[in-house]
């Protein structure tokens, strides 16, 4: 049965193929993870257990080195806020987009 994590989940994946010009393989290695980051995310939300640590640098440098993957991590921050009420951290951001640029490295 579909949950809301479920939906979440998939718009996460349409928004990454639309913004990326991918077609996801949804029995990838790459895909996996991703779906248990963002379950992993979900649940630390619900839990109130979001961790913020001092990774302001490395939040630079990623957004700079992955321009694309960045772009497209900003709207599922945005699907999360309007879904979720959920606002995402940098932190957050950051492995974000490292799971989206390896879907994109991946699938290209």
């Amino acid at each position: 049965e579909k949950t809301a994590n479920d939906s979440i989940i998939q718009q996460c994946k349409e928004i990454i193929e639309q913004q990326c010009n991918i077609s996801i393989d949804q029995n990838s290695f790459y895909y996996t993870r991703f779906v248990m980051h963002i379950k992993n995310l979900i649940f630390r939300k619900n839990e109130n257990s979001i961790k913020i640590t001092e990774n302001g640098k490395l939040f630079e440098t990623i957004k700079k080195t992955y321009p694309k993957s960045y772009k497209c991590s900003l709207v599922i921050k945005r699907l999360f806020k309007e879904q979720m009420n959920f606002e995402l951290s940098d932190e957050e951001l950051v492995y974000l987009i490292l799971h989206i640029n390896q879907l994109y490295t991946r699938e290209n």
